[in-house]
C-alpha cells in the first residue's frame, strides 16, 4: 500500500519559486538566451516532472502574469507601427495563413509517425509566442502540456541561434533590413487591467494575454 504525503500548498509554491528563480538564476550565468524565460521554464518542466506533488501555481497569478504578457505585447502596436502595417496586410494575411495550413499538415504527418495527439503536435508546431502557446496548451482539453512545452522551447532555441546567422549571411546584403526599430510606449497603461477584468467574461482560451494587447 502506497503512503499518500500532502505537501501544504504554501510549500509547494515556495518550492516553484525557487526553482523557478534558480533556474533563472542559473541560466544568466551561462549566459544562455532570454534566461528568465527559458530558466524558471525549463527547471520548473524538469522538477515538476520528478516531484509533481511539490509543484503548483495558483490560476490568479499566473493570470496576473499573463496580463504583464499581454501589455508588453501592446507596446509595440503604437499608431506609427499599425500604419505602417497596413500597406504589408495583405502579404501578412498570405504568409500567416499558409503557415498555419503548413503547420496543420506537419503536424498531421509527425502525429502519425510518433503517435501522438494531434492536438498536442499542432500546438507545438504553431509559431505562436512561446509563452502563449503554453498558456493555450494548458487551457485545453486533451493537451500534453509537457509535449508542448518542450518542442516550442526547441522551437524558440532554433530560432535564436538559427535566424540571426540567415540574417547575416551571405544572402542578405548590407542595407536590406529596416532601419528603425518599431516603437515602444514605456508608460503603463491605465485600462489594461480594466480590460483584462472584462476578459473574464469571453470563453476564450488564454484571454489574458490579448486583453491587455487591444490596449
Amino acid at each position: 500500500m502506497k503512503e499518500s504525503t500532502t505537501v501544504p500548498g504554501p510549500l509547494k509554491m515556495a518550492v516553484t519559486l525557487a526553482t523557478a528563480l534558480a533556474g533563472g538564476g542559473l541560466f544568466m550565468l551561462l549566459g544562455l538566451p532570454v534566461p528568465w524565460l527559458l530558466g524558471p521554464m525549463i527547471a520548473t518542466l524538469i522538477g515538476a516532472n520528478l516531484k509533481k506533488q511539490y509543484y503548483t501555481w495558483p490560476g490568479p497569478l499566473r493570470n496576473s502574469g499573463m496580463i504583464i504578457v499581454g501589455y508588453t505585447i501592446g507596446l509595440s502596436l503604437t499608431a506609427p507601427a499599425l500604419k505602417e502595417m497596413a500597406g504589408q496586410l495583405p502579404s501578412m494575411l498570405l504568409l500567416t495563413g499558409l503557415l498555419l495550413l503548413f503547420c496543420a499538415g506537419i503536424a498531421v504527418i509527425v502525429s502519425k509517425i510518433s503517435g501522438m495527439n494531434y492536438k498536442t503536435v499542432l500546438l507545438g508546431s504553431i509559431p505562436g509566442g512561446l509563452t502563449q502557446m503554453i498558456v493555450l496548451a494548458e487551457e485545453s482539453d486533451d493537451v500534453n502540456l509537457t509535449v508542448v512545452t518542450v518542442i516550442q522551447v526547441v522551437r524558440l532555441m532554433m530560432i535564436i541561434i538559427c535566424v540571426p546567422l540567415l540574417i547575416f549571411s551571405p544572402f542578405f546584403g548590407p542595407g536590406t533590413g529596416s532601419e528603425e526599430a518599431m516603437p515602444l510606449v514605456t508608460q503603463s497603461h491605465p485600462h489594461c487591467g480594466s480590460y483584462s477584468l472584462i476578459s473574464l467574461s469571453t470563453p476564450l482560451p488564454a484571454r489574458f494575454v490579448p486583453s491587455p494587447v487591444r490596449r
